[in-house]
């Protein structure tokens, strides 16, 4: 019984470690969307946000519409 609840424990921790883990990366994408977005309104080329940012040029062309 105690390796089944000590085994529950790890897997929670590891759902726990895991969910924070993407909502850290999602976070980040959201960021990089952001300045994209920022920058665009500025007057940047989009391959001037794209390298920038690291977004892909054709999600920026999504942006500037």
């Amino acid at each position: 019984m105690i390796n089944q609840m000590e085994r529950a424990e790890e897997i929670y921790k590891d759902t726990i470690y895991t969910a924070r883990l993407e909502g850290e990366r999602i976070g980040k994408a959201e960021e990089r969307i952001a300045i994209a977005r920022n920058a665009l309104h500025m007057g940047m080329t989009i391959t001037e946000v794209s390298k920038l940012t690291g977004v892909p040029e054709d999600e920026i062309r999504k942006l500037a519409h």
